[in-house]
């Protein structure tokens, strides 16, 4: 029987009998993402602490789109707050009180999380806006820990923002992972946005200009540090973090999330501060990461069998986020003995790969990773699934002969054709979606090779070339130089009469 969204309707209010859920059908009559504004503000007199929340939708293209027109949706807020000595406070024995509704007045609340976790209370707020004053006795601001558990698909804005030490705060203490996860991205995505305005109007392409407004960004330091305590949880496997969590939390924001922060902008400014930032952040904990390293390598000898448990997948996530990184920070010198050492003695496909993957990060060790690549090369270029593996690894391959080494890794019949879309898919549209500086080469020669392999592919499967053309859709997030650029891509498309698919997509992005 199919599963309608009136049949999750009724199975969420069965599941809260006795409280209005009504407004939670507004999420599938309105579209559009909803903003949730959140205006904080402590009462050291009171001892209060209050939290006024403002939902808005955008306005859309469809009937009814016009964002005056649009309602109060159901968003359910589950919140913690962080006391200053770091402890998760009872929200149990914190009172709440609602006022100032407008939009859908009378129904918001604070409510248990239904769980057995009395750090977190769920605010649920029905109206356009709202405010939770909470009476705890508070000596002091703590920190609100917001949207744990991603409670709600929103984009969030605090006011005032949470500070750096805040945001240290939370990732020290902050109960909920993905909070957790949010302050570590919160304070990396905002130390790059720093540095690409700071040195936007400088000699960027000199990296010590790029290194050096990053050490000196206030924030980059104590955030190193807290870095540094959580892989020492990690290795210790402490309990205070999950190693998979990890990975997650402390591989930062790429060049695209920037991109579409910052737009228009151009990508090599971009993919210059990451770079410099991976870097640096590398070398301030490359001993923790040493140590993650050999200790995964020495609990993976006391497992008798591969297996796909929470535990052996977390210890091969950490693993291959250490050697990713060691493999940017230039780990062993040009030998890389290191990373060479983890690819060779690797004993299932995740750490091979992750070995390969640290391997084409490392910037000095050309020949390390090219007996590598080839010894991978051999073993497996008759299993096209793991082929492609090999083709995306070499499609990311930065440097000066990034489009050479592609170009040559299409004339080898053993690895590719174009006749298998997922190979093109692979290699053509992993260098256009992954090597920035490849791709958006200043020269243009980036966006000229991916038109001649759209070209050629659109006549052999259209399906599969229109699937790589997006990276030319989004020429509005770049600069001006790489604008007319690409739009000039688009038009030398549409001048040779592609397939539908592509003349579409193409015409649609240039309207």
């Amino acid at each position: 029987q199919a599963v309608t969204t009136d049949d999750f309707f009724a199975a969420m209010s069965d599941a809260n009998a006795g409280v209005d859920i009504s407004r939670l059908k507004h999420w599938y009559a309105q579209a559009g993402t909803p903003t949730l504004k959140c205006a904080r503000s402590y009462d050291a007199q009171k001892k209060t602490y209050a939290l006024t929340f403002t939902q808005s939708l955008p306005s859309t293209p469809d009937d009814g789109g016009d964002a005056e027109r649009k309602v109060a949706q159901l968003i359910p807020i589950a919140l913690g707050l962080v006391a200053a000595d770091g402890a998760n406070l009872d929200m149990t024995k914190i009172s709440c009180v609602v006022g100032d509704e407008s939009g859908g007045a009378g129904s918001s609340a604070a409510v248990p999380d239904g769980s057995s976790d009395a750090t977190t209370t769920v605010l649920r707020l029905n109206a356009m806006s709202a405010t939770f004053t909470f009476a705890g006795n508070f000596d002091a601001e703590p920190t609100p820990s917001i949207l744990r558990g991603f409670s709600a698909p929103v984009k969030l804005e605090v006011f005032p923002p949470l500070s750096n030490e805040e945001l240290l705060h939370a990732l020290a203490h902050d109960g909920d992972a993905f909070t957790r996860w949010e302050a570590a991205q919160t304070i990396a995505r905002e130390i790059m946005c720093r540095v690409v305005a700071d040195v936007a109007s400088k000699e960027w392409s000199d990296p010590t200009v790029v290194d050096a407004a990053i050490a000196a960004d206030a924030a980059f330091a104590p955030f190193v540090a807290a870095a540094r305590g959580v892989l020492e949880s990690a290795v210790a496997d402490d309990g205070r973090v999950d190693r998979a969590w990890v990975e997650e939390a402390l591989s930062f924001p790429g060049v695209g999330a920037l991109v579409q922060r910052l737009k228009p902008i151009d990508p090599l400014l971009v993919h210059a501060v990451v770079k410099a930032f991976t870097l640096q952040y590398a070398k301030g904990v490359t001993r923790e990461l040493e140590a993650c390293v050999v200790t995964c390598k020495l609990e993976s000898r006391h497992e008798p069998t591969y297996e796909v448990n929470e535990t052996q997948t977390a210890r091969r996530a950490l693993n291959a986020y250490a050697l990713r990184l060691l493999g940017a920070a230039s780990h062993g010198g040009a030998d890389a003995i290191a990373l060479v050492t983890a690819y060779k003695e690797a004993k299932n496909m995740t750490d091979v790969v992750a070995g390969l993957s640290a391997l084409s990060k490392h910037p000095d060790a050309a020949t390390a990773r090219f007996a590598a690549f080839e010894d991978f090369r051999e073993k497996w270029k008759d299993d096209n699934n793991v082929v492609c593996t090999y083709l995306s690894l070499v499609a990311g391959i930065s440097g000066p002969d990034a489009l050479e080494r592609v170009k040559k890794t299409m004339a080898d019949p053993a690895v590719f054709s174009m006749k298998v879309p997922n190979k093109f898919y692979a290699l053509i549209g992993g260098f256009a979606r992954a090597n920035v500086a490849g791709f958006h080469a200043a020269d243009g020669s980036g966006y000229a090779f991916l038109t001649d392999c759209l070209l050629e592919m659109d006549k052999m499967n259209a399906i599969a070339a229109s699937r790589i053309a997006k990276p030319f859709t989004e020429w509005r997030l770049y600069d001006e130089k790489r604008q007319r650029m690409m739009r000039n891509q688009l038009q030398r498309i549409l001048d040779a009469k592609p397939s539908p698919n592509l003349f579409e997509i193409c015409t649609k992005s240039l309207a």
